[in-house]
């Protein structure tokens, strides 16, 4: 994920030097252009290294009964338009800061691309007939993530996450 995620962040930023920062209108409008194709593309990357690898970890495990992990929907284009019109917000202030706008971005642009390996992850673990369930596992960076992390999950696809989350689902065939 982390390679996807720095793939991702590099379109983000050259995409960024394309605009004039001067103009939050102009920033937000291409934004509202470009990071849909952005979003869609590298959540199904995501969710493609993801969706092997769990493939992966099942035949590594010795699971004999056919599953194959189940590809998500990447999220419709309301996702990034959201966090394109959220993301720019400092930059309508009195004193448009250009950086706080494209960290708060390149963060909620991390958590969406994440989120599709993690439904990868969840939705396959849930759905296979192994029943293996999945676990979050990461640095713990925040509270929220100290608290969750290693806790077994078995029968829910929900993965509450937050920006520039490092956490991910991990399956657990026991």
């Amino acid at each position: 994920m982390r390679d996807v995620n720095t793939l991702a962040q590099a379109d983000l930023v050259r995409r960024w030097r394309q605009f004039d920062l001067t103009d939050a209108e102009n920033v937000r409008d291409g934004l509202l252009d470009t990071l849909p194709a952005i979003v869609a593309g590298y959540h199904v990357s995501a969710a493609t290294v993801a969706v092997d690898w769990y493939d992966l970890m099942r035949a590594n495990a010795g699971v004999r009964r056919r599953f194959e992990a189940i590809m998500p929907d990447p999220p419709d284009t309301s996702r990034a338009h959201a966090l394109a019109r959220w993301g720019v917000t400092p930059m309508f202030s009195a004193d448009p800061n250009p950086t706080i706008a494209l960290s708060k971005i390149a963060g909620g642009l991390q958590r969406v691309i994440t989120d599709g390996a993690r439904e990868a992850i969840t939705v396959s673990s849930t759905q296979d007939p192994a029943r293996p369930g999945w676990q979050r596992v990461g640095t713990g960076r925040c509270n929220y993530c100290r608290e969750r992390i290693g806790l077994h999950i078995t029968n829910s696809t929900i993965f509450e996450s937050h920006d520039a989350c490092g956490c991910v689902a991990v399956p657990r065939f026991d």
